[in-house]
């Protein structure tokens, strides 16, 4: 999956509104996320199945707009594919090592994406697990919490700069958007001090896993519905 940053106008779904900030799913799927609108009405519509702020906005295939909470969306999703909703509940934390995280959860095409993550949800440090619509929540929320007891050390000193064990997330800079810097252990680096503190670990390899962080409590998701049931 390819991310592409971009400033864009949403003109043919719900409100015009000029929006910074972008990121945007280009796997074939017209799916935007909008993390900081300048102006407009999106960031202050309501959900139409409830009296929650709406997140997700969905341009229907009779040519109407759906503006959903995250919950009455992942509800509406498996409601279209004939799933119960229910069977996807779970705990609203888990405690893992001794750390308490909280939980999300989105419907996606295949399935759920549930996050684990401490503090807010735009905690760049979080963990994810795609379970398939087969699977109840429940059960991904256990596969997750093993994602986590396996990334995450408690021996760990505080102090360790590159845990041998962890998560390298990827953020915006502080010197520019066009530049990244990277967050280990709740420290950030710029790349060239990330270099410098992974040359202690010469001569040995890194696996890893590129995967989407948890969504911001400030994103806002466009999609079309034509994309979303493909």
């Amino acid at each position: 999956m390819i991310f592409v940053r971009q400033c864009l106008r949403f003109s043919d779904c719900l409100h015009p509104i000029r929006l910074q900030i972008a990121w945007v799913y280009c796997c074939l799927y017209r799916i935007v996320v909008v993390c900081s609108p300048i102006r407009g009405e999106i960031s202050m519509s309501h959900c139409e199945h409830c009296d929650a702020s709406a997140t997700q906005f969905i341009k229907l295939r009779s040519g109407e707009s759906l503006a959903l909470c995250l919950d009455c969306y992942n509800s509406w999703y498996c409601e279209k594919l004939g799933y119960d909703i229910a069977s996807f509940s779970h705990p609203k934390t888990i405690q893992v090592h001794g750390k308490r995280y909280k939980l999300m959860k989105r419907a996606f095409f295949g399935g759920m994406q549930y996050w684990a993550y401490a503090g807010r949800a735009d905690n760049p440090e979080s963990f994810l697990f795609n379970g398939p619509f087969t699977m109840s929540g429940k059960q991904a929320v256990k596969q997750l919490a093993s994602i986590i007891a396996e990334h995450t050390d408690p021996r760990q000193k505080e102090d360790c700069l590159i845990p041998e064990h962890g998560i390298i997330s990827v953020v915006p800079s502080r010197s520019g958007y066009d530049d990244a810097d990277f967050l280990v252990n709740g420290k950030r680096f710029t790349g060239e001090q990330l270099i410098k503190h992974l040359s202690m670990y010469m001569e040995s390899n890194f696996r890893y896993v590129i995967e989407s962080r948890v969504p911001s409590p400030d994103c806002n998701w466009i999609m079309y519905e034509e994309d979303i049931f493909q």
